[in-house]
């Protein structure tokens, strides 16, 4: 059993870390920096041992943490192609809770039966999508949303075998085990898909987005250390304060400083 740790915010000082580390690298590599951040307490085998809707939970709750429950979230309508921006109160979002503890780096096996076919599975874990992913990617790695659907079920299976108990290869998947095989890996880590209902303003077409947490967690981190880096700057020059000092302010004392020195 491992304890229960309060998730603190991240300091000035903690989110130019890690911004500094998460350079350069994947985009799955990146959310398994931020849930390393988000569960100290979790070994690093732990981290790639848990599951996408783990890791999912984890960052939602580490991004309500950060920035608050206000989320401005912009995307393309599928129907008409227009832009839309929409906001949503990340309480709202009826996510599984994250475990208090740590996910097993030995995975559960599951089972699913259809169509004449017994698969033996595993849930897909952030090591899954970190070993498709690689960790040299930049921002074009694939996360949760759009790592290929089927390699990385592929990755999960254990066993086929018809409905006399014989083995079959993986590659005997018909096209029906594949379906039902997701649907059940969907049904076992609900929290790996964060959806939102919204109609286009424009078309009037219903829509159902998908959101990425680690990338748009990510984005909004880097976003706030770009700002974190003007600001030592300004400062820096003005007073001939270190970087340490500076961001030991507090985000109002840094910005009653800006506003003072160039008033």
């Amino acid at each position: 059993m491992t304890a229960t740790v309060t998730l603190r915010p991240p300091s000035a000082a903690d989110i130019l870390a890690l911004w500094e580390r998460g350079q350069g690298r994947s985009a799955p590599a990146r959310a398994l920096l931020l849930l390393g951040y988000a569960r100290p307490q979790w070994s690093a085998a732990q981290l790639r041992a848990a599951t996408i809707g783990q890791c999912e939970a984890a960052l939602l709750e580490l991004r309500e943490r950060t920035f608050g429950p206000r989320m401005n979230v912009v995307g393309s309508c599928p129907s008409c192609g227009a832009m839309l921006e929409f906001t949503c109160d990340t309480r709202a979002l009826v996510l599984p809770p994250c475990p208090s503890v740590a996910p097993e780096t030995e995975a559960a096996q599951h089972e699913t039966v259809a169509h004449g076919q017994r698969v033996a599975f595993r849930l897909p874990t952030m090591g899954d999508l970190l070993a498709l992913g690689g960790d040299d990617g930049g921002d074009d790695g694939p996360t949760a949303a759009t790592a290929s659907a089927l390699t990385l079920v592929s990755r999960c299976l254990v066993g086929v075998c018809d409905e006399n108990g014989e083995p079959l290869p993986a590659t005997a998947l018909s096209a029906e085990i594949e379906t039902a095989l997701a649907q059940r890996i969907a049904e076992l880590d609900p929290g790996a898909d964060v959806i939102f209902a919204v109609s286009c303003i424009d078309c009037g077409a219903p829509w159902q987005p998908a959101l990425d947490m680690g990338g748009f967690l990510w984005r909004e981190l880097s976003a706030l250390a770009r700002r974190l880096l003007h600001e030592v700057h300004l400062l820096a020059s003005r007073y001939g304060w270190t970087e340490r000092e500076i961001l030991s302010l507090g985000a109002r004392r840094r910005q009653a400083y800006l506003e003072g020195a160039w008033a």
